[in-house]
């Protein structure tokens, strides 16, 4: 590099970094563009760099301020849950007093319907003679399993396979129907029965399957029951612990006035924000109930919400595909990471996942206007999909390539900083973003 440039690069500094990835993005087909001449963009107009440029400082690691540093949640001798799947939500649900059935929730059923089901419920227990819970799971388990036939998905003469209602009047159902059934059965009957997702490993070769079924509370230890394939067994059985291996239960674990906590991905998650918070800032708590929150993915965030700081507990925000801040937070500023974080940073603004490089880019604020990339060789497809707020984007001095479609749908973006170090911007590298869009080289 000659000694101008190296002088100006210091001047000038490093843009960094930030970005979004649309949720399961449909995108075109189209060939690989990357060339080494300059595009003729016709969707972006290129300047060279003017006295006014940005000056940004060499980027440093985001340090909290004394008063951010007190917004941060203090660690805990929580339990930070490990091991098996299977492990981690006996552990959850056994701290639990369960007194009352819980309520139905998302197994969706009609006063009528739910009558219905409770008569036959009623018949099967009398009877049995069932003396317990146990005995009475038993009578409903064995009804189930005996008149409820797997069906096909394709066959359209059963209005839903994943009904309750459906799996009863047809006797036809697949793993969520015969589980819905099960849980309902039980309710009817005082049982606390709440379904489980996740994957079953059926085989001893290949992948785990895609399977619901149940954990059953009966008089007072819980069970394992899989009414699909007439399966049952005590939840503490450590050599069943790698069978069957849940990712999500359909009822909340705990609840406050501002946050409900969920089993979702593996992991102890913020599932819901349902309450305002002082100032616009939401400190999301380090643990609940005797155990590590590591998931904050909420499906909904009050718009009055504007700053969220995470603790050094957060490991995840969701999963990509699933990853429910980019549309729940439409009203967020800022997310700040706890320094001593070992699994995310906020990277002057954008959440990264921390790793080798770059770490991978998770989300950007809605709200956030001056966004910066770390340096990537090549930016791919959909690094930034339909962000509402970006006004500036900064590229770092060592990106290469910028790819079609790399930053699309970003209505509100007006100008783009690349490095000396850009050999190819692609045709459609800022597709759906204004027309009279500048790309300006630092």
């Amino acid at each position: 590099m000659h000694q101008r440039h190296l002088l100006a690069y210091l001047l000038l500094g490093v843009a960094l970094t930030t970005s979004c990835k649309k949720q399961d993005p449909i995108l075109p087909k189209q060939e690989d563009t990357t060339k080494t001449e300059e595009p003729k963009a016709k969707e972006s107009k290129e300047e060279e760099p003017k006295p006014e440029g940005p000056k940004e400082e060499q980027p440093k690691p985001t340090e909290p301020s004394g008063e951010e540093a007190a917004t941060f949640p203090i660690p805990d001798n929580s339990i930070e849950l490990t091991g098996y799947p299977a492990e981690m939500l006996l552990a959850m649900l056994s701290s639990k007093q369960l007194d009352q059935p819980i309520a139905l929730g998302e197994t969706q059923i009609s006063q009528t319907e739910l009558a219905e089901i409770k008569k036959l419920s009623d018949k099967l227990v009398k009877e049995s003679q069932a003396s317990n819970q146990l005995e009475k799971h038993r009578a409903l388990f064995k009804w189930i399993t005996s008149n409820v036939k797997y069906g096909h998905i394709l066959d359209t003469t059963i209005p839903n396979y994943n009904s309750a209602y459906s799996s009863y009047k047809y006797k036809n159902a697949i793993c969520q129907g015969y589980a819905n059934l099960l849980k309902v059965m039980c309710y009817t009957q005082g049982i606390n029965a709440p379904v489980v997702n996740g994957l079953a490993k059926f085989r001893t070769v290949g992948s785990p399957v895609g399977h619901a079924w149940n954990y059953t509370l009966l008089d007072g230890k819980w069970y394992v029951s899989d009414p699909t394939n007439n399966i049952f067994y005590e939840a503490e059985r450590k050599d069943k612990f790698d069978f069957l291996l849940p990712e999500r239960l359909d009822f909340a674990l705990w609840q406050d006035d501002k946050l409900t906590y969920i089993y979702e991905n593996k992991e102890l998650t913020v599932g819901n924000v349902h309450g305002e918070a002082a100032n616009g800032k939401l400190i999301v708590p380090y643990s609940i109930g005797g155990f590590r929150i590591t998931n904050f993915n909420p499906n909904t965030l009050p718009k009055s919400i504007r700053e969220i700081y995470l603790g050094a507990n957060i490991k995840h925000l969701g999963v990509s595909g699933n990853r429910k801040l980019l549309y729940a937070g439409a009203e967020l500023e800022k997310i700040a990471i706890d320094p001593e974080n070992k699994y995310l940073e906020d990277y002057r603004g954008s959440i990264y996942e921390r790793g080798e490089g770059a770490g991978k880019l998770l989300l950007i604020p809605a709200r956030l206007k001056k966004a910066y990339l770390k340096a990537e060789k090549e930016i791919g497809k959909n690094i930034i999909y339909n962000h509402q707020g970006i006004e500036e984007l900064h590229f770092a001095e060592g990106t290469e390539v910028i790819m079609d479609y790399a930053v699309e749908k970003c209505p509100n973006l007006q100008t783009v900083y690349v490095p000396q170090s850009i050999k190819t911007i692609a045709p459609k590298a800022f597709a759906g973003c204004d027309e009279n869009l500048k790309i300006v080289r630092y």
